[in-house]
């Protein structure tokens, strides 16, 4: 063996030897307590089994019967038949008309990149990408101008097909160039390859097939689609800035919703990712397509990336325009100024409006293309070609900018509100806690990122442990070696991939916000894995590698992501549950919901906190949850009150056991708006509520003001729950319910030594003082204990003001004792804190009495 071969073969078994480590260091996740035993028996003796003899049937038709590419593409074809048939004549319809749009889509597609792109940089899943950005582009510009219905559709997509694909020619149906195999290039490590893309892609297209699973989606993102199709156009519901910020890329999926109908809307949104996987499998430096095939397999099992693609979130399609974007400055025909600047523009303007986070990575491609203009046109083209891109970038953006003005008054919001004011925020953006999702300050974080992100995922918001697979750590075996040496549009993938993602990193390391960096990274990770597999051997080993990967994260993702009750979605694609009782599982009461008279077609504005099953009723949900309050700037709660009063809602849908509900009973808002009197349905903890109108609830918050009205909230411990409901505990307080300890009433509560009860109660304006007051009486006859007590107050931005507290001596007798504090003038809270010392403390009967002025 050469010296060279020796070489290549070391790098190869270091690279297995660094993924093995990383892969080691991984399976410990797999103990993790949420596991669901029912999700391990379905992957472990359904679905591995079959994946498995699927893989040996192609393996025994490639070494027996010298298999070549198009008997294994029959294969995957009759394969995928199975699966259709199994999911019923619904879905198998709703997959060939994905289908006949996906042609459309390539056929529009082509024609762009026949364009832009030299012909060494096209093939069909750059087409599709293309198509899918200029769909977005088109259906933004229908629902701009109120147009967005079928006919116009309809009209809009047979021009498509008149203009691109001559539907009257069989031959101008055939794929692009690049998306056919030859014989010659078939080889078992790309049968391996193309299975693990397969199995990943049967993983997507089933979990896809389901109703809305993840939270975003159902609580915003299928809404918006839905809302979009109704109202045949952009809508408004100025009280909600998620509707106000633009969304490139689900008008999109709107036109399928308009077209189609909702099964194949579920499953459109896996073209993204297949567009994407088909973009980065390109070959840039000859390439061998088995090996650009396994890179892919090890960032397609991402469990981010899975989750995300299966639902109507919009960050696949973010990835997606980042990636064309990348492919246009870099690839572009840069000797075509006018037309390249132009496309330059029109892509960075829809890769804004797709996300306002991409401008980390579409700075530094911008930057790529200027350089690359100046050295082919000089500065003054190239500075008239930024002009160009400016004005096309403001064309592409303007239906969603123009929406985000009508909503907002700012064209840009949430950014440069003092030059644009907006009245729904008066005092600019609230509270926001992205920044605290970050890396460890210091050298430490910037040194341990891939463990951090590797194994401590759940840090950065998303959920759970090793949500980013062994992505990060194997693209760092691959990447590193293209610093020194490796292909010129690698260098630059790789340049624009870890500046954008470092600037964001300085801000938040919220990882759906950098994914596009995980696919540029990819982009230029593929010369550096052929680099490691020159040999046959070499090459079926990564394969496997990545096959091996792919199927590792499968159960993973399935364990983690779908802990909810609904379970996982097989009894719902094979048709054994329809729609309303696969979301009845994980949202109690939402068949009694959907048949009542208000919500049947009239389509109100409904007010949901933590019940994402209303995404599918027709109404027009709004979040009543705290982070969306005060991102309004809202902070007192009465300025809250008044708001969700104003909003226009008819009614309250709220899953009264959430962590969302009970922040709001904390702040005293739930009481003035779920009120018993107001019930409209219920089930089990959820309930729907018809909405006061907001000078009834401000009457009843300002009548506490009155001298003598009690502020407390079940300072009586009488709530049924058995549970602090309106207390927020700390160290293990109990709640005793029903209790003969209880000084009256059935309830009480226990505080030992080191633990305490706090409550912030809303103060109503006028009330200048409070008087404290409380029984309390040890546990222990023969050993008095200390009862602690304490009244301060807070502000607006959570400031607080001193207030008063005292320890008193308590014997095994209950004892009323009494504490009265002035109130500071920019108060809006009083917070009561109890505590015990030496001894545990019963405490009943709390009351914080408005006390007149004066007194």
């Amino acid at each position: 063996m050469s010296i060279e071969g020796r070489f290549s073969n070391l790098r190869l078994i270091t690279a297995g030897l660094i993924i093995g480590i990383c892969f080691a260091f991984y399976l410990p996740l797999l103990r993790q307590p949420q596991v669901r035993e029912e999700t391990v028996h379905w992957f472990f003796y359904k679905l591995l089994p079959v994946a498995v003899c699927h893989l040996a049937a192609l393996i025994l038709l490639h070494v027996v019967f010298k298999l070549t590419a198009r008997g294994a593409i029959l294969y995957w074809c009759l394969s995928t038949v199975v699966l259709l048939a199994a999911g019923g004549a619904e879905r198998a319809i709703a997959f060939l008309l994905l289908c006949v749009f996906t042609l459309i889509l390539i056929g529009l597609g082509n024609g762009l990149a026949r364009v832009l792109l030299p012909e060494d940089a096209r093939n069909w899943a750059v087409s599709l990408g293309f198509g899918i950005a200029a769909a977005s582009f088109l259906g933004a510009l229908l629902a701009s101008i109120h147009l967005l219905n079928w006919w116009t559709v309809g009209l809009v997509l047979l021009a498509i097909v008149a203009c691109t694909m001559r539907p009257w020619s069989v031959a101008s149906l055939k794929i692009p160039a690049g998306g056919a195999f030859r014989a010659s290039q078939w080889s078992l490590a790309t049968a391996l390859a193309l299975e693990g893309v397969f199995l990943v892609a049967v993983f997507v297209f089933v979990a896809a097939s389901r109703p809305e699973g993840s939270s975003d989606a159902m609580r915003f993102y299928w809404p918006y689609v839905k809302l979009l199709k109704h109202f045949q156009g952009f809508f408004s519901l100025p009280f909600q800035w998620p509707y106000i910020i633009p969304q490139a890329g689900l008008t999109y999926a709107a036109m399928l919703f308009v077209l189609f109908g909702e099964q194949t809307l579920r499953w459109a949104m896996v073209l993204p990712w297949i567009a994407l996987v088909g973009i980065a499998a390109r070959s840039h430096a000859g390439t061998d397509r088995a090996t650009t095939l396994s890179v892919i397999l090890i960032m397609a099992s991402c469990p981010v990336l899975l989750g995300v693609t299966s639902s109507l979130m919009q960050d696949t399609f973010v990835c997606l325009v980042t990636v064309i974007a990348a492919l246009v400055c870099l690839e572009g025909q840069v000797s075509r100024r006018t037309t390249y600047w132009i496309t330059t523009g029109a892509v960075l303007g829809m890769a804004w409006t797709a996300k306002y986070s991409t401008i980390v990575y579409m700075a530094p491609l911008a930057v790529c293309a200027l350089i690359r203009s100046w050295k082919v046109n000089g500065w003054k083209r190239s500075a008239a070609g930024v002009g160009m891109a400016l004005a096309a970038a403001l064309v592409t953006a303007g239906p969603w900018l123009w929406h985000t003005y009508r909503q907002s008054g700012d064209p840009l919001f949430p950014f440069v509100l003092r030059v644009f004011p907006a009245p729904l925020w008066p005092h600019g953006l609230g509270k926001v806690n992205l920044d605290t999702f970050r890396l460890p300050p210091g050298p430490r974080g910037w040194f341990a990122w891939p463990i951090d992100l590797t194994y401590h995922t759940d840090r950065f918001v998303e959920g759970y442990a090793g949500s980013l697979g062994l992505i990060l750590p194997v693209l760092l075996v691959l990447v590193v070696p293209l610093l020194w040496k490796g292909p010129a549009i690698s260098r630059a993938l790789l340049f624009c991939g870890v500046v954008g993602t470092a600037l964001l990193w300085m801000q938040t390391a919220y990882i759906r916000y950098w994914l596009p960096g995980l696919w540029l990274l990819t982009l230029a990770a593929a010369p550096a894995a052929a680099r490691l597999a020159q040999s046959p051997q070499s090459r079926f080993w990564l394969c496997a590698a990545a096959v091996a990967i792919s199927l590792f994260q499968l159960p993973f993702n399935m364990m983690t992501s779908w802990l909810d009750p609904k379970g996982w979605a097989w009894d719902y694609y094979t048709g054994k549950v329809a729609d309303d009782a696969y979301i009845e599982r994980g949202y109690p009461g939402f068949s009694k919901f959907r048949r009542l008279e208000a919500f049947n077609g009239k389509w109100p504005k409904v007010w949901v906190t933590a019940y994402e099953g209303a995404g599918h009723l027709q109404i027009q949900p709004m979040d009543a949850l705290l982070w969306e309050l005060e991102l309004h700037g809202l902070l007192a709660p009465r300025e809250k009150i008044q708001y969700l009063g104003l909003a226009g809602c008819d009614y309250w849908i709220v899953n009264r056991s959430s962590e969302d509900a009970k922040w709001l009973r904390l702040t005293g808002i739930s009481s003035y708006y779920w009120d018993e009197k107001e019930l409209v349905a219920a089930e089990g903890a959820a309930a729907v509520y018809r909405m006061k109108p907001a000078r009834e609830a401000l009457a009843e918050f300002d009548a506490r003001a009155r001298a003598g009205a009690d502020l407390m909230l079940d300072g009586e411990f009488e709530d049924e729950s058995a549970e602090f409901q309106y207390w927020s505990p700390s160290g293990g307080p109990k709640w005793l319910f029903p209790s003969s300890e209880a000084k009256q009433g059935k309830g009480c509560a226990l505080v030992a030594p080191g633990q305490g009860l706090r409550q912030d109660v809303a103060l109503p304006p006028g009330v200048h003082a409070v008087e404290l007051r409380f029984w309390a009486r040890s546990v222990k006859s023969n050993k008095p204990a200390t009862a602690g007590f304490q009244v301060s107050f807070a502000d607006q931005a959570d400031g607080f003001f001193p207030g008063q507290s005292r320890m008193v001596s308590t014997i095994c007798e209950w004892k009323e004792h009494r504490l009265t504090v002035s109130v500071p003038a920019k108060a809006v809270f009083a917070v009561v804190y109890l505590s015990s010392a030496g001894d545990a403390v019963y405490f009943d009967d709390v009351h914080l009495y408005s006390v007149a002025a004066g007194k």
